[in-house]
């Protein structure tokens, strides 16, 4: 497998060489973990229930607990095509005030162990 590189820092599409560049293996399936994490629910105009519910679930009004909010990232990290198995629990810090969160997992893949670490 393969796919068209984005850069992390732009997140543009990257080009070498006069074409788009392309990612591979384990950092392709990293690449699709943070794409899969990134995409806020109902942002998506053509399927409005993929996503993760940051607005609604995490920090909307409601409070979640825990093991909710686990549920919610390990549903989305294992829709992602390549990765396998949680390796122990995701770990996650949420400041609602501030509307800031990082999450931190290791996962199995098929090309090895990946570790997730992501801000949204």
């Amino acid at each position: 497998m393969s796919d068209t590189y984005i850069d992390p820092d732009t997140g543009d599409l990257a080009r070498s060489g006069g074409s788009f560049a392309r990612v591979t293996g384990l950092d392709e399936i990293g690449q699709r973990v943070d794409q899969a994490l990134s995409l806020v629910q109902g942002e998506w105009y053509f399927d409005i229930s993929l996503g993760v519910p940051y607005i609604i679930r995490i920090f909307g009004k409601t409070k979640p607990t825990s093991t909710e909010i686990n549920s919610i990232f390990e549903v989305t990290i294992l829709s992602v095509d390549g990765v396998t198995r949680l390796v122990g629990s995701i770990g996650y810090t949420l400041n609602k005030n501030n509307r800031v969160m990082s999450i931190e997992a290791l996962v199995e893949t098929t090309e090895g162990q990946l570790a997730i670490s992501f801000t949204p």
